[in-house]
């Protein structure tokens, strides 16, 4: 399998990632999203020095949220001093996903577009502008509309956690998820239990420049003690009632906000710079889970099985989610599968965990010379996009 080469490689290589901190607004909201990207821009350029003579493209997929802070390119560029010819876009998202921004990104590089880009991924909530009480009522209020349920054991949960529980929308969707699959609750917790035994990658974190008073930063401790408070989680009352699977706020997981960011280069621009890749990214694809655009014919389509790739990356949004692929890739063996823990361990952050999804696959074929990695993210229930990436040697 080592000297094994997939068919079609892309001349797609990583060679730099940054990520703030799991991050959330309190009460008030705030013009935040121009300070994470200079944040993040200014980590990437003072690693990376002569990143700012050669880049071509700067494209964040964005939250589209009703008062979301904006963005000001124009700010950004003047303060970074960015030469005027690089392009700046905003893939929304909601309108596009963003691990399909990072496709976009992709195709920039493999049509000679591009031949340097930086893309990045932030999610900034804005419903936490409210009071607790006010967002977690606000909240529930929607659900009940959207999903014409009555939940009144949500009430057990208290408001915190409630407040944090991901987007509604998803939950039935990851219902039909376990059930089409035959997982269940026992199945789901068993996965939570083990991803918050994995450790927690620190490096590439960027520190958020901002004044804003009502924002504060999160951290791993502080979602393990969130979970295990009077051991409440594990016992919450199903999200949905009747449910085969029992979702709860225990294996759906909690929604963070948070911002990461790669950059992306053509191998020969790499080496005319004098930059070493860090991974290459050898295939891309959006897919369903059965048909004939399936994760397995993905692989085969380039000469691989599940059987020869040597560490997966699922975006965990949820476990069911999570054990429904690995069902589809034959079931690989548990410690081949999010080796660095993952959004039920430290939180998922929509907009952000695509990149940061596929940096951590990257990081683990190094740290376990590993040579090909698939990781998978969820768009909707039946669509999926897939990067095969490859460790450079």
């Amino acid at each position: 399998m080592k000297n094994k080469e997939p068919k079609g490689q892309k001349n797609i290589v990583i060679l730099d990632f940054v990520r703030t901190p799991r991050y959330k607004l309190q009460e008030t909201p705030c013009v935040l999203g121009t300070s994470i990207v200079k944040s993040c821009l200014l980590a990437l350029f003072e690693n990376n020095s002569q990143l700012k003579k050669n880049l071509d493209t700067i494209l964040i997929s964005y939250s589209k949220k009703e008062s979301a802070p904006q963005i000001s390119f124009e700010e950004i560029s003047e303060s970074l001093e960015l030469s005027k010819n690089i392009m700046s876009k905003v893939c929304y998202y909601g309108e596009e996903s963003t691990a399909k921004a990072l496709i976009s990104a992709c195709k920039e590089i493999e049509f000679g577009l591009s031949h340097c880009l930086i893309t990045g991924g932030m999610e900034i909530s804005v419903s936490n502008t409210l009071t607790k009480k006010q967002s977690s009522q606000k909240s529930l209020n929607k659900y009940q509309q959207k999903m014409k349920k009555s939940i009144p054991e949500l009430s057990y949960l208290g408001e915190d956690t409630f407040s944090q529980l991901l987007n509604f929308s998803f939950l039935e969707e990851w219902q039909k998820q376990a059930h089409d699959y035959g997982l269940t609750r026992e199945n789901l917790d068993t996965l939570v239990t083990e991803s918050w035994k994995k450790p927690e990658i620190k490096e590439s974190l960027v520190p958020i420049l901002t004044t804003e008073p009502n924002f504060y930063l999160l951290t791993q401790d502080q979602f393990r003690d969130h979970q295990k408070k009077h051991d409440v989680i594990k016992k919450t009352f199903p999200l949905l009632k009747g449910g085969f699977a029992n979702l709860t706020a225990y294996n759906t997981g909690l929604a963070t906000d948070g911002s990461s960011f790669l950059i992306l280069s053509s191998k020969e621009k790499a080496t005319a710079i004098g930059y070493k890749a860090l991974t290459q990214i050898i295939a891309y694809e959006n897919v369903s889970f059965l048909g004939p655009s399936s994760i397995k014919n993905f692989l085969k389509k380039e000469g691989l099985s599940p059987q020869e790739i040597d560490f997966f990356e699922i975006a965990e949004q949820s476990a069911a989610h999570v054990l429904s692929c690995l069902k589809e890739l034959d079931s690989p063996p548990f410690e081949k599968v999010n080796k660095l823990g993952g959004g039920l361990m430290i939180g998922y952050a929509s907009s952000a965990e695509p990149i940061s999804c596929v940096d951590r696959l990257r990081k683990t074929l190094e740290l376990y010379h590993g040579i090909f990695g698939l990781a998978v993210i969820q768009n909707s229930y039946n669509n999926l996009t897939v990067f095969l990436l490859k460790r450079e040697e």
